[in-house]
């Protein structure tokens, strides 16, 4: 996992310099890590797929259509969440959520 130094907003703002970085970033996850695939990981990223794909030589995924693929191909298969602890009804307490460390933050 590699990050970028830009937050969320001047991504989507900033195009070329995010752009930059991407590819910065992209060449050393090829090349360091030998990543054969790459998932972009924020919304703020899409539309960089192609052109970082073209210049890698690796498949580079869109973050948005690869959480719309996974949640159409979860739908489709029959699958949701888990109920058996977090999400089981009735409604669980908020300890269960969080485990040890929202309890000691109620100390």
């Amino acid at each position: 996992m590699r990050s970028i130094n830009i937050n969320v907003e001047d991504a989507a703002r900033e195009r070329e310099r995010t752009l930059g970085e991407l590819k910065i970033a992209v060449t050393k996850i090829v090349e360091e890590d030998q990543a054969e695939v790459i998932i972009l990981a924020c919304g703020g990223l899409c539309d960089f797929d192609h052109e970082l794909s073209e210049m890698s030589g690796v498949p580079i995924l869109d973050p948005i259509i690869v959480g719309v693929k996974t949640a159409e191909a979860l739908v489709q298969m029959g699958l949701c969440h888990s109920k058996i602890r977090k999400f089981n009804m009735p409604t669980q307490p908020i300890e269960n959520y969080h485990g040890e460390l929202l309890a000691r933050g109620n100390d």
